[in-house]
């Protein structure tokens, strides 16, 4: 009998278009990671964070004092998902020589939360926007920006951060219309993880207490419940983040704020090409995420994100205008977007390349544009009548599908090192615009560099870095492949020299014997040095 209801359970799912269509988007997501998550080089950040996933797992498994790793800069990040990643490879019985196959196990990992977190935004937009397609189209537009997509394969800590604020905002959504035990426990869960990776995800349950708060004054309800709810809430988010956070334990309170000051000032400092000209991370201008959002994000979006603001600013001014989504739900996503970076620029952060610190922000530039594209929609029938209705509907698919095929083509084109992509706002072609932003400035390519001289050079090749991304590259090699590798021990013998041209001023005084192009601009760059030492451009 149960056999039976499961099997009538299923046959009614797999008639419905909303399910067939979500599996059917779902299942070429994982296809399209299990295809590619294979191919892509490490970034340079990638051992640093298996290292603090690791002390932190040795520290809960072992007790004691914290190592002197805990002492660095890195306590600023929580290690929730790090200690998932440790705890995986462990589980598969990965050994630590398999330094390949723990960073592949690495990646798919990573891919596989960023999925999670695209269904987590399929449920948030189809609860905004209350249609199942809008949200499906959402998750599209989420999907099918090169940058980010390409970072949910190698960039363990940014996408793990913007896959917990997707779900710790849907679950406030859900916590704040239900005020009940049961969301206040799981949307207390989702911000503890959020703060287990980065300390500025406490700026959720700031969120929750300031859009739970009207709550209060709604007619006929029980204040000391909706009170009940919201202490349960924080004393569970307190607790959870606590014991997420092994970094806390010894002395929370002097703990906790040195996350939050080492967060805004970071002592690290490197130079970055920023509109053509070298600037130091620590003294980087307010406009520098800002202006990387602008040139990065393709232009579809820009567009549909420019009507969408004049939307949601027509719905807080008239109330005759049409509202896709509520006052108080365009406010939270409004301060989402906006308030983060608004804070960064307050507090003088110090920035690290490109805007992937913010990713956490794209899915609300996404819910915006999404708004744009059903405003425009509405204006358009409004215009040329109800009878036009199915003519407008097939406009705006075309001008949508046009629009995508641009980024999609680049990922296709240049896979995979369409991390790098730009729009038509940072210049006329990728040459230029690598002469105003940097390229590969985390040295992913540098896994293709070895790859090029492993299949074309007999024996053992010796090489010099410019940086250490190359070296941290050769552990995405196998074994045997790393051990005919002897990097930075020229020591006067023929050799090659391996740049991605990040942080240096014009060209190497040596033979080019291979380039990785994207476009019209080298990524990567291989010379040939012949019988005399490497010097490092300073």
């Amino acid at each position: 009998m149960p056999g039976a209801m499961l099997r009538d359970r299923l046959s009614a799912l797999l008639k419905n278009n909303e399910c067939k269509a979500l599996l059917l988007f779902f299942a070429l997501l994982l296809l399209l990671g299990a295809m590619s998550y294979r191919d892509f080089g490490l970034g340079i950040d990638e051992i640093r964070n298996r290292d603090f996933g690791i002390a932190n797992y040795n520290y809960v498994l072992n007790g004691g004092e914290f190592p002197g790793y805990f002492e660095s800069h890195e306590r600023t990040h929580g290690p929730v998902f790090e200690v998932a990643l440790v705890l995986a490879e462990k589980g598969l019985g990965l050994k630590e020589e398999e330094h390949r196959e723990i960073f592949l196990m690495r990646h798919f990992m990573t891919y596989l939360l960023f999925c999670a977190g695209v269904f987590f935004f399929y449920l948030l937009c189809k609860r905004l926007f209350g249609d199942w397609r809008a949200a499906l189209l959402g998750c599209l537009f989420l999907a099918i920006n090169p940058r980010v997509f390409a970072h949910a394969f190698f960039n363990s800590v940014d996408i793990a951060f913007t896959v917990f604020f997707i779900a710790s905002i849907y679950t406030m959504l859900k916590f704040i219309g239900g005020a009940n035990t049961k969301w206040a426990g799981i949307h207390a869960l989702a911000c503890a993880l959020l703060i287990g990776v980065r300390v500025v995800g406490a700026i959720v349950p700031v969120f929750t207490v300031l859009f739970f708060a009207p709550e209060f004054f709604r007619k006929g309800e029980k204040k000391w419940r909706l009170a009940g709810a919201l202490v349960l809430f924080a004393g569970l988010a307190a607790l959870f983040s606590f014991l997420f956070w092994p970094f806390l334990w010894a002395n929370p309170a002097e703990n906790l704020l040195a996350a939050f000051t080492e967060t805004t000032d970071d002592p690290l400092s490197t130079k970055m090409l920023y509109l053509g000209s070298y600037i130091d991370s620590r003294n980087a201008p307010w406009h520098f995420t800002p202006v990387w959002m602008l040139v990065t994000i393709p232009l579809l979006y820009i567009a549909l994100f420019a009507a969408g603001l004049a939307a949601l600013a027509a719905g807080f001014v008239s109330r005759r205008a049409k509202r896709f989504i509520g006052r108080r739900e365009s406010s939270l996503v409004l301060l989402w977007l906006f308030l983060p970076i608004a804070m960064s620029v307050a507090l003088a952060s110090t920035m690290f390349n490109e805007w992937r610190h913010f990713f956490f922000v794209w899915p609300a530039f996404v819910i915006i544009a999404l708004s744009g594209l059903l405003g425009l929609l509405a204006l358009a029938q409004k215009l040329l009548g109800e009878n036009r209705k199915k003519a407008v509907l097939v406009a705006a698919a075309l001008l949508v599908f046009l629009g995508l095929l641009e980024p999609a083509l680049f990922m296709a084109q240049w896979y995979p090192h369409y991390y790098v992509y730009f729009n038509a706002l940072a210049g006329k072609d990728m040459q230029e615009a690598g002469q105003n932003f940097d390229l590969d400035y985390w040295g992913i390519s540098y896994r293709q560099g070895w790859e090029y001289l492993l299949r074309n050079m007999h024996g053992d090749i010796k090489a010099d870095v410019a940086s250490g991304g190359g070296t941290v590259n050769l552990h995405i090699l196998s074994i045997r492949d790393r051990s005919r590798i002897y990097c930075d021990s020229l020591n006067g013998s023929a050799g090659f020299f391996i740049s991605t041209h990040y942080g240096y001023e014009g060209g190497y005084p040596y033979e080019e014997y291979h380039s990785i192009m994207v476009g019209n601009a080298k990524i990567l760059s291989i010379y040939r040095v012949e019988a005399e030492p490497i010097s490092r451009p300073s």
